[in-house]
């Protein structure tokens, strides 16, 4: 049980550093890991609305509404009525958006490529296999289907 303690605590001191380390390459528009899931999540979604998006990030209508209204600010994602559905709210991304998408995915690869090339062929290899399974029971369990 303190292992797994231990690797959870891990996961969570890795995903902050990599937020510092991507604040400290562009702070004024720093990508929080759900900013890049909702961009990803939208680029890849046609047509999606807020509330679909809230359900797939896991995250309250209201969360949802600040959280666009923020991207919306920098450029990132425009709200358009729907035309078949003037009710409907749809998001798409912007050509800015994209090209911020796109270079925080890269600095993002490039800080994880950097960081792993630096650990051992045989423990790479090891931590692989053991994300493999990590990402197996993810996709199996209920819990996290989406």
């Amino acid at each position: 049980m303190a292992q797994t303690r231990n690797i959870v605590d891990l996961s969570f001191e890795l995903s902050r550093l990599m937020r510092s380390a991507m604040s400290q390459s562009d702070p004024k528009h720093a990508s929080t890991n759900l900013r890049l899931q909702g961009l990803t999540l939208i680029r890849e979604t046609p047509h999606i609305t807020m509330k679909d998006l809230s359900q797939k990030l896991g995250i309250s209508a209201s969360t949802a509404t600040v959280f666009i209204d923020r991207m919306v600010e920098l450029g990132w994602v425009v709200r358009k009525a729907d035309k078949k559905n003037r009710k409907l709210v749809c998001l798409s991304v912007t050509p800015h958006g994209k090209r911020c998408l796109t270079k925080n995915l890269k600095e993002r690869r490039a800080i994880l490529r950097d960081s792993i090339a630096q650990i051992p062929l045989k423990d790479q290899k090891s931590l692989h296999r053991i994300l493999l399974k990590l990402v197996t029971n993810f996709r199996k369990s209920s819990r996290f289907a989406s």
